[in-house]
């Protein structure tokens, strides 16, 4: 090797060595939350304390520019770091009030398997609180869920919304005919990407894409420009993967970077979802409700069926209003009984 090279090994090296200690720094944050969370809950505190934390992005924003780094970079990473805090305190606070209900190594059901969603959803949600968790992949929505209420898994995650295409249908239909309860919610970016064996395959010369049908509505803007590919459903983003791992080279699937790693599988092209920012909402469901700590903000799903009669919804929806109850979703599913009733699903920042 030349010399150029050899200096970009050792350069290479230097970074490997810095992302090592940021790791070991951001391990040692959770921890230090985890104390935190333990003082707060002793002394009633809230979790967020908004002027202190402005203070700090401040004092932290002056520093970078001493080092060279911009306002924005800064407090980019900065917001980061405090959503980690406050869900690891939420996390934390949840487990000491619930103290002997929540198993140390959770057996936890969602769709599909590795790869999946889902599954990120459920390890980001139980990393905060610290407990390693016992995958327990299902081919649908329905077999996840009643995993719980058979005792088989003590949680179920599944997705409930997303910012681009609204409700989960099949996810939501599901849940309204079980008999579990939400205990906690995760936020995970959608990033999707199509991934492929080959480094560098043509897009145009694509032939088949595999997905879940929800993923091929969120990323339809960049599909349509692919004409040539047939589009085929998968029940899961973890079927998907796997039909292009044991298919030809002119075969894509669609899913998360991670998940491409997971599998081997090359990015040929990112971000294909179009939204500049697509998230999705997971609800963690148990069999058992759980006690929220009185410091955690509390957030309560309705499932209503209102009277078919003029202003009936109006009237259900003033009923908050006069009793100052934000609420801050409102959608609306078939009921299911054949006679054109509706489902009416609404979040409220209450405790019920």
């Amino acid at each position: 090797m030349d010399n150029q090279t050899d200096d970009l090994i050792t350069l290479r090296a230097d970074f490997q060595a810095i992302d090592q200690q940021m790791l070991e720094m951001i391990a040692t944050r959770r921890t230090l939350s985890e104390r935190i969370a333990g003082w707060k809950a002793k002394q009633g505190f809230s979790i967020r304390d908004f002027p202190a934390e402005q203070n700090r992005l401040g004092f932290l924003i002056e520093k970078g520019k001493e080092l060279g780094l911009d306002a924005f970079s800064v407090s980019k990473f900065y917001q980061n770091f405090i959503e980690d805090s406050v869900m690891t305190q939420n996390a934390t606070l949840h487990t000491l009030e619930n103290n002997g209900s929540i198993p140390e190594t959770p057996k936890v059901a969602f769709l599909g398997g590795e790869g999946s969603y889902s599954q990120l959803a459920a390890k980001k949600h139980f990393s905060f609180a610290n407990k390693p968790i016992s995958e327990m992949g299902k081919n649908s929505f329905k077999a996840s869920l009643q995993a719980v209420e058979d005792e088989e898994a003590d949680y179920a995650v599944l997705p409930f919304i997303n910012s681009t295409t609204g409700l989960i249908g099949d996810a939501c239909d599901a849940l309204l005919e079980s008999k579990v309860s939400a205990i906690g919610e995760i936020f995970l970016p959608i990033e999707h990407c199509l991934l492929g064996k080959n480094w560098n395959y043509p897009t145009g010369n694509i032939k088949a894409i595999y997905a879940h049908p929800q993923v091929f509505a969120q990323c339809r803007p960049f599909l349509e420009t692919l004409g040539n590919a047939t589009l085929i459903p998968c029940d899961s983003t973890t079927d998907a993967l796997k039909r292009v791992c044991e298919g030809p080279a002119n075969q894509a699937a669609i899913g998360s970077t991670v998940a491409g790693n997971i599998f081997g599988l090359k990015v040929l092209k990112s971000n294909i979802h179009g939204e500049r920012q697509n998230l999705t909402r997971f609800l963690v469901l148990s069999k058992v409700p759980h006690r929220v700590p009185k410091q955690v903000s509390a957030k309560t799903t309705l499932a209503l069926v209102p009277k078919t009669t003029p202003g009936a919804l109006s009237e259900i929806l003033l009923e908050f209003s006069d009793r100052e109850i934000t609420a801050n979703l409102l959608e609306a599913r078939p009921a299911g009984n054949g006679l054109w009733d509706r489902v009416y699903l609404i979040d409220i920042e209450e405790r019920l």
